[in-house]
């Protein structure tokens, strides 16, 4: 009998490669734009928190292009012969649901009111948090910026929300990157005091949680609602962003000098000022954006084919490149030895935390100690057999039923 290797592979989708290439090609276009549009100025450096919300939900709002071009596709392919006899053979069809059978009851439009807002609240936690505890208000910082604990946030509101079953294999691994992520916040963050370091703890896990939540009840817009991720996130986007230019347009009348008040318009500062969106290089922000928008709506389609705990590995394939760049940028510059070895555990930590959503999601397996024997392949491999052998048990026991009647007739 063949010995089994240590490592297989398990099952893993051609489309979320797909995908995850696809997010990952969409995060070096932003990086390269950042690059080469903030290179030898100072005009990004300030973060204001409005003009950021502005920007990032009208280009979240721009999503109703591919909506739109979704639409127009999925009606070219109702409206084929193929299609049409399809359709007619399987009235429960998808389709029917989607278009005909999209209904909220009043509590649905509540909770959909409550995480419009949620969802605005976790981006001003954001801003919040790099504008008071960060201390970084840079432009890359705004758009590149997140958070850690997102994947054991996702795994405990799949099982509250959806009832998902897990089994050992995917506990030790959620386990070892929580470890994982609490180890880089030590990494990162210690040097600048315990206090910092809890603080900073704190809102990872807060925003994480808070996320995660928003992720996980747009998971079940998509599946049982059977609304885009397109429509999804320019619906969002665009609520949002009437919400934010009312406040920005109340924020104009009101000139102040406090800390907070970063705009400045006519020789005055403001907490922000609708008319200075105009002189904020408006094009180069508007692509910056609308890139974010893309990979969230990628995000968005890979929660939707796959599950919630799949959308995490792009975001750390994205992270693993964003540390790479940073230290191909700085990190040569610095002869400290300490330092150096500080970044490379980093890349370790980031190397095996991707390895093990990959266990995780059962793309890799390890077949020793029983650790894969729930995984979704064996489970559906021992599924057949059980069946092949409850066929044969019943063809034993119908031949041995024939062969009884034939002796009784014979006697």
């Amino acid at each position: 009998m063949k010995k089994k290797c240590c490592l297989s592979f398990g099952k893993c989708s051609k489309k979320l490669w797909l995908l995850i290439l696809a997010s990952f090609i969409t995060n070096i276009a932003l990086f390269l734009a950042l690059y080469f549009f903030t290179m030898n100025t100072t005009e990004f450096d300030s973060l204001n928190i409005l003009s950021y919300l502005f920007f990032q939900n009208l280009c979240q709002s721009f999503m109703f292009i591919p909506h739109l071009i979704s639409k127009k596709m999925n009606a070219s392919r109702r409206n084929s012969p193929i299609s049409k006899n399809i359709e007619q053979s399987n009235s429960s069809s998808i389709f029917n649901e989607s278009s005909n059978s999209i209904t909220f009851t009043l509590q649905e439009k509540l909770y959909f009111i409550f995480f419009i807002f949620l969802k605005l609240f976790t981006e001003i936690f954001l801003i919040t948090y790099l504008f008071f505890v960060f201390e970084n208000r840079t432009l890359t910082y705004e758009l590149t910026f997140s958070f850690q604990f997102e994947l054991i946030c996702l795994f405990l509101l799949s099982k509250l929300f959806y009832n998902n079953q897990y089994y050992k294999h995917q506990y030790i691994v959620i386990t070892i990157v929580t470890i994982f992520e609490i180890y880089w916040c030590f990494l990162n963050y210690l040097n600048k005091g315990a206090g910092y370091f809890f603080l900073t703890v704190h809102c990872n896990i807060i925003h994480s949680f808070l996320r995660s939540t928003i992720i996980s009840y747009i998971k079940g817009l998509m599946e049982y609602k059977y609304i885009s991720p397109y429509k999804i996130c320019f619906i969002f986007g665009l609520l949002d962003l009437i919400i934010v230019t009312i406040v920005y347009i109340i924020a104009s009348f009101f000139p102040c000098e406090g800390y907070l008040c970063l705009e400045e318009y006519n020789g005055k500062k403001y907490f922000g000022h609708i008319l200075s969106i105009f002189d904020m290089n408006i094009f180069k922000r508007l692509l910056f954006f609308t890139l974010k928008s893309i990979l969230l709506v990628l995000n968005y389609v890979i929660i939707n084919e796959f599950s919630v705990c799949h959308y995490f590995l792009p975001i750390k394939i994205n992270q693993l490149f964003e540390n790479s760049l940073w230290y191909i940028s700085f990190g040569f510059a610095i002869d400290d030895v300490f330092f150096k070895l500080i970044i490379a555990s980093i890349f370790v930590i980031f190397g095996l935390s991707i390895f093990c959503i990959l266990l995780f999601l059962e793309i890799i397996e390890i077949n020793c100690c029983k650790i894969n024997y729930n995984t979704k392949k064996n489970i559906e491999k021992r599924a057949v057999t059980d069946l092949e052998f409850d066929d044969l048990n019943f063809d034993n026991n119908t031949e041995d039923s024939f062969n009884d009647n034939n002796v009784i007739n014979d006697e």
